[in-house]
């Protein structure tokens, strides 16, 4: 059997993934079925002189392994640190941190659970020097994160094995160990970004640090990390598998030059690949990257070729045996997806042509080094899209072209900026900032194309619709199917790259079908709410949050469902902030607040902004929203309501006050009122004709 690890790593990756959309019951029911047939295969059947059969029988059963474990650590490890909900006191160790600004922390720390489980909590702190190895005292109220309309809170940090976070947090007894190697190391951040500062104070220098550290370190404005995404280059912002590669190469040029032993290259690699990881942080394409390249350079020392399947293949398995729900993670399942378009379908692909041209004219025939690259980035694409049109709201068609154009311009500028990063441990911070200065300059075009590419709404493909799962299920079945049939590696790498286009050609003619009805979404994450009004013709943002996080999911949803751009949005809190965050994501979009209502019909006797097919009505704690014939009745305060009947009520809000309405929906988790009758409390709503009804959702999956 050639490839073994390949078959058994991505057939025991199938399980997982499967595992984390099925409940425990049917998981293990399927883990059994899979088993049975492959013992059956290999001790019973035992056919002769088929391969291909045994093949099968490992990938049933290593697909059996990855549903057992991920329901096995679901319904003992998981299920018993969840059990710990409620109030919490007690000493913990910092493992991780994120700092966002000087005044807020996320923190990531290990702790003892009153029921003897030990675990990580998460939890947001105004305190931001904090470090790995440090300890608190914590105390507050432990909770489940839950997927809403804004973040898909449980599956991320599940993914990252955080079952609980707190609120009404509160720290004390600080322990704080002045000499410790993550503490040099984030001393080590903050000098490195303080000097691209210095010398490329623009956005240049905020897209270095990103390149360095990741988007969570720098300061970009809103616009233009919107632009870099819609341009498909933002991954260079978020420290990947290509970062690591050019830090690798770094190393591995210099141990070649010093002529140093295979075993002196692998460690001299590993080393500085280790060190890049460590200041970086160790994400999900982070550590596959770096498990590769230790594969990679480890099979010279023991006289073997390297594969990338097989090499990616063992960090999948390194990576989620101890973590099964990293499977889960969106950047974990884009870097693997990634790597295969990069490092197996286009070498697939190349040489499967070259060979047939080869038998075609009876000569050697190579394709250069322009169409090979074009190849990589297109088989890329095509390789990641199953992940990105289900994980994101839209994906960017001008991503390939993108990175063909831009690619070497961001390898330059990473490769030097790593260097003067380096050099920033030397007393002479002139040298690292004329580095700096260079790579900045090289950023300059980067952000140039992206923010001109980025501009365009042509490229830019809705993936929130009904359409999209259906897709690209068929989508995969088909080049699956392609493979097991024909057994022809250039056709199949042709199948993935025609599915993937006949699907984003689906996606926009779906989305240029009227649908004669109007949507309306409400969003929350349990503090208050955003709705958002979409219609053929336009789509309206009523905020009543005030938060970037709340104009993001508007902008999300907005995006994903192809509806027309918001040209209105209303909010009721933390105005003047609220007016620059949705400027920054809609272009033109027009803002009302109590101290603007510019381009809108507002009669200030009557209390009525007319919007479109919209009329909306702000009071003091409730405002009321009439659209295609509906009545919506958001409750924001404790208010004496209007004697009426409202089709749908949304309590944003703690007060118990009672409306009457044909549904309901609870925006803030602190309510405390009794609804009836009570309706359902979906998010997602349909306005036709003057009839609301709720969306339906699929309940079976977890």
């Amino acid at each position: 059997m050639s490839r073994k690890t390949a078959f058994v790593g991505f057939s025991y990756m199938a399980g997982l993934l499967l595992a984390s959309f099925f409940s425990a019951p049917l998981s293990i029911a399927i883990g059994a079925v899979l088993l049975g047939f492959g013992l059956c295969t290999v001790f019973i059947f035992r056919p002769k002189h088929s391969g291909s059969f045994y093949r099968s029988a490992v990938c049933a059963i290593a697909c059996c392994v990855g549903l057992w474990i991920y329901s096995g650590y679901d319904m003992t490890v998981c299920r018993n640190i969840t059990a710990n909900i409620g109030n919490f006191s007690g000493t913990v160790t910092i493992e991780q941190s994120t700092v966002y600004s000087e005044e807020k922390a996320f923190y990531i720390a290990h702790c003892t659970f009153p029921n003897g489980a030990s675990g990580n909590v998460g939890f947001f702190d105004r305190r931001s020097d904090l470090v790995k190895g440090d300890k608190i005292t914590l105390s507050g109220q432990l909770y489940v994160p839950e997927n809403t309309g804004f973040f898909n809170s449980a599956d991320y940090y599940r993914s990252i094995n955080v079952f609980l976070l707190m609120k009404s947090v509160r720290t004390s007894g600080y322990e704080i160990k002045e000499h410790n190697f993550y503490r040099t190391l984030d001393d080590f951040r903050h000098n490195v970004s303080d000097t691209i500062r210095k010398y490329v104070p623009s956005e240049e220098g905020e897209l270095l640090i990103g390149m360095i550290f990741g988007s969570s370190k720098w300061n970009m404005s809103d616009r233009t990390e919107n632009l870099l995404y819609r341009a498909g280059i933002g991954h260079v912002a978020a420290v990947s598998g290509l970062h690591m590669s050019v830090a690798a190469g770094i190393a591995a040029a210099l141990a070649i030059a010093l002529r140093l032993p295979k075993w002196g290259q692998f460690i001299s690699v590993t080393a500085v690949s280790l060190l890049f990881a460590m200041t970086a942080g160790f994400t999900p394409s982070v550590v596959r990257s770096l498990i590769m390249v230790m594969f990679v350079w480890a099979a010279g020392i023991f006289n073997r070729r390297s594969d990338s399947l097989t090499s990616l293949a063992a960090a999948i398995i390194i990576m989620t045996i101890s973590s099964p729900f990293i499977v889960r993670s969106t950047s974990f399942l884009l870097s693997v997806s990634g790597t295969i378009g990069t490092a197996v379908l286009s070498p697939m692909f190349i040489n499967a042509y070259e060979k047939k041209m080869e038998r075609k004219t009876d000569l050697p025939y190579h394709v250069g080094a322009l169409t090979s690259a074009l190849c990589s980035s297109l088989c890329a694409a095509a390789a990641v899209f199953p992940v990105s049109a289900l994980t994101f709201d839209q994906i960017s068609i001008a991503s390939p072209l993108t990175n063909l154009l831009l690619s070497p311009l961001c390898t330059a500028a990473i490769a030097i900026a790593a260097i003067g990063a380096l050099l920033c441990i030397l007393p002479f911070t002139f040298i690292s900032g004329g580095l700096f200065l260079a790579a900045g300059l090289i950023c300059r075009p980067i952000l140039a194309v992206a923010k001109l590419i980025g501009s365009s709404d042509i490229i830019m493909i809705p993936t929130g619709t009904e359409l999209t799962a259906p897709l690209v299920a068929i989508a995969v079945i088909s080049a699956a199917l392609c493979l097991i049939l024909t057994h022809d590696k250039m056709y199949f790498v042709l199948t993935c790259l025609s599915a993937a286009l006949v699907s984003v050609v689906c996606i926009e003619i779906y989305r240029l079908i009227p649908t004669g009805y109007t949507e309306i979404s409400v969003l929350t994450d349990g503090s208050g709410c955003v709705i958002v009004v979409k219609n053929d013709s336009c789509s309206q943002i009523y905020d009543y949050m005030g938060t970037r996080s709340g104009a993001k999911a508007a902008y999300r949803t907005i995006a994903g469902s192809g509806g027309s751009a918001a040209a209105f949005a209303a909010v009721t809190k933390q105005c003047a902030y609220s007016e620059s965050v949705y400027k920054g994501l809609f272009e033109g979009i027009a803002v009302l607040s109590p101290v603007t209502k510019s381009g809108l019909t507002y009669s200030a006797e009557d209390n009525i902004i007319k919007f479109g097919n919209t009329v909306y009505y702000p009071h003091e704690n409730y405002s009321i929203i009439e659209t295609d014939g509906v009545k919506i009745l958001c409750v924001t305060g404790k208010a004496e309501l209007p004697d009426e009947r409202f089709d749908l009520c949304i309590y944003s809000c703690s007060a118990d006050v009672y409306a009457d309405a044909a549904y309901y929906t609870v925006a803030d988790s602190d309510f405390k009122g009794k609804i009836s009758p009570f309706g359902s409390t979906g998010t997602e709503y349909i306005a036709d004709n003057g009839v609301l009804y709720q969306k339906e959702g699929v309940s079976w999956l977890r």
